[in-house]
């Protein structure tokens, strides 16, 4: 929990523990709390933050948090109401969002709520990666030794400990075999490999569902090996198929007291995964076994099979089925006898050596995604896997490398990830309300700022609204015709139209819309921007001007313009008619303020001016005299002010008006 009140952060530790439930970590820095963030995001299930905070408020701690990937669940606690900061705080990422006013009983009830759901959403979403991870794992899965591995890591993920182990049922002795263990000690390993090597005395074996052991339980075989390891809370789950069970794995805990009852479902799902993973591996080492099987799908698929001698550290061609010749451009002829080497890239060898090496001391295949070459140069991405063949007497005489050339797929999943990339990024990201419409007028999606624009989530529009609902009645025959007109040229797209649009509160707003057809489809792309502010802002504008206009004409004043940078000057027409210059003759006497000045008004002039300039007055105003173009000296009242500054303060431009004091009379001649 983020906060810079401390007295905040104790009264929510003491109403949220109360329960027992929830642990509160405080801290007054969110830049504290993103330290403690760090890696995975340690070992917090919510994120709580205040937003108005010194340094980094609540919205840029989120925006932190979610630039480092971390998908912990966020809500802004905060006594900040106006919508905007709501607004800012979902777009940007936020599960929830809280008052700080109110009842603070029924306050911190609400945000225990929100905590506990935001929580199980977590572990929930968290879970769900787990398992979908896993079965990807699994299903592609050539190493039964990593499968279990895979497996046991994603028990102890969904069920919420930290250690665990795997068994299996070695078919030849009849005994379990400890295959894979994660967290735990070599002595407690050992003690409890001693009771379960033999099914008979497996309490395991002869469950037929999970059994979970909690703190309290201590009345249990191996009591005293699990209080030396330090395990408070155990789950053992057998791995059935087809009736027998075929292995198990457990996990455990050195912290909590119980397995979590949300994680047990998770556990039995895994245990359900692995006995499918173990039967198919199997099947497969049996598969990779029979050799007419193998002759068959070696001559017949378009894929890759070579089959090497297994000699290091480059084996040797024996066998080059027809998919390789077509994927690699060798003949047979050329490549039995030769090194399997010639098919890598030369910085690879070394590496495809020791896969090899690997497979001769494990026994088992190895597969991944790589690079490999064509005859012709040409290097093309391609999965790879490699398995070894054995003899009748279970020796290892050969090994089998199997190649995909997946460069149209590659080719295809980066076309579409860009064109997916570039159509959420423009309908998201282009400022204005977008939806596709389909042909019968109803919304099928619409991006964020709609909205904003119309005040309705989207799973209320999508698939439920028409368009037209958003459009005031009077402006609706006029759409109407603009989607017809389209529809009957599906090539040209629909000009723009404006309406006034309703939004759920009955306000009006001024839209200008823009449709076209998407192509191949019989869809609308349609955007509608807000113009509300920039008509009124418009007509504000002219009326302005037109004021301006009448009040310069009407007050006989000439307009000046001086860009203290550069300074260049520039002079209203009414400007020069005051002194009798014409507009030509203003734009070729640069400085001419400077010299039309009486000398003696010159200094004070000068002072003035320098005072406004140094923020010492709020204008320039002086009453000077001004020599004219027929050398008498005229009376002028003028007023002028900074409008312009740049970034470090320092005035850049400067404006103002003069008028002649008495129009007409009073220019005195003088030198």
């Amino acid at each position: 929990m983020v906060d810079d009140d401390p007295t905040i952060l104790e009264l929510s530790a003491i109403f949220l523990e109360r329960a027992g439930d929830i642990q509160v970590d405080g801290t007054e820095s969110a830049a504290d709390a993103l330290k403690r963030l760090e890696g995975d995001g340690g070992p917090y299930h919510v994120i709580i933050s205040d937003y108005a905070m010194p340094d980094m408020d609540g919205i840029a701690f989120l925006k932190a948090v979610r630039s480092r990937k971390l998908e912990i669940p966020f809500i802004l606690f905060t006594g900040k109401s106006r919508e905007e900061v709501v607004i800012e705080a979902l777009n940007s990422g936020a599960d929830y969002y809280l008052q700080k006013d109110g009842r603070p009983t029924v306050l911190f009830v609400e945000l225990s709520h929100q905590i506990r759901q935001a929580a199980e959403r977590y572990r929930s979403r968290r879970e769900d990666l787990v398992k979908r991870d896993l079965a990807l794992q699994l299903s592609g899965a050539t190493s039964l030794s990593a499968a279990l591995q895979r497996c046991v890591e994603a028990a102890i993920a969904v069920s919420e400990t930290d250690c665990g182990t795997m068994y299996l049922l070695d078919r030849a002795s009849g005994c379990f075999v400890l295959r894979h263990s994660e967290g735990l000690s070599p002595e407690y390993v050992a003690a409890i490999s001693k009771r379960r090597r033999n099914p008979s005395t497996s309490l395991i074996a002869r469950a037929e569902g999970p059994i979970y052991i909690n703190y309290q339980e201590k009345d249990l075989p191996l009591q005293e090996a699990r209080e030396r390891e330090g395990l408070r809370a155990m789950a053992a789950v057998p791995i059935h198929h087809e009736g027998e069970v075929i292995g198990y794995f457990s996990v455990g805990s050195h912290t909590s007291d119980e397995i979590p009852s949300a994680g047990r479902s998770g556990l039995e799902t895994i245990a359900a995964m692995t006995g499918n993973a173990i039967d198919r591996l199997r099947a497969q080492e049996e598969l990779r076994r029979s050799e007419e099987q193998l002759r068959a799908i070696f001559e017949a698929a378009e894929v890759s099979f070579v089959i090497t001698d297994g000699s290091d550290p480059d084996p040797t061609v024996l066998e080059f089925s027809p998919g390789a010749e077509m994927i690699f451009g060798y003949r047979r002829q050329e490549m039995v006898g030769k090194p399997v080497s010639r098919l890598h890239l030369p910085e690879d060898v070394a590496l495809f050596s020791e896969v090899h090496r690997q497979m001769r001391a494990g026994g088992r295949g190895l597969s991944g995604f790589t690079t490999l070459v064509r005859k012709n140069g040409e290097r093309f991405p391609a999965i790879f896997s490699t398995y070894p063949l054995f003899d009748e007497s279970g020796q290892m005489r050969a090994a089998l490398d199997v190649s995909v050339d997946i460069t149209e797929q590659k080719r295809m999943e980066e076309n579409l990830q860009k064109s997916e990339e570039y159509y959420r990024a423009i309908f998201e990201n282009s400022g204005t309300a977008m939806a596709i419409v389909e042909e019968d007028g109803i919304v099928s999606k619409v991006n964020s700022e709609s909205e904003v624009l119309f005040g309705r989530p989207p799973q209320e529009i999508e698939g439920k609204m028409r368009w037209d609902e958003f459009i005031a009645e009077e402006d609706r025959e006029g759409l109407w015709e603009l989607f017809r007109k389209g529809q009957r040229r599906l090539k040209i797209p629909t000009a723009q139209y404006e309406a006034d649009l309703i939004d759920r509160w009955g306000g009006i707003k001024r839209g200008l819309f823009r449709a076209s057809i998407i192509p191949r489809t019989r869809q609308y792309i349609v955007s509608v921007t807000n113009v509300t502010e920039r008509r009124a802002a418009e007509m504000a504008l002219k009326e302005s001007e037109e004021r301006l206009k009448m009040a310069i004409e009407g007050g006989n004043l000439g307009i000046w313009d001086w860009n203290l940078e550069t300074g260049e000057e520039a002079f209203s027409d009414k400007w020069g008619d005051i002194l009798g210059y014409s507009a030509e003759e203003l734009k070729t006497h640069l400085g001419i303020w400077d010299r039309l000045v009486h000398p003696e008004d010159r200094a004070r002039v000068k002072q003035s001016l320098m005072d406004h300039l140094e923020g010492l007055t709020p204008y320039c105003e002086t009453e000077h005299r001004m020599r004219s173009k027929d050398g008498l000296w005229v009376w002028i009242s003028g007023r002028g002010k900074v409008v312009s500054w740049d970034e470090s303060g320092r005035p850049v431009r400067m404006t103002g008006v003069i008028q002649e004091m008495r129009p007409g009379e009073g220019r005195i001649s003088g030198p």
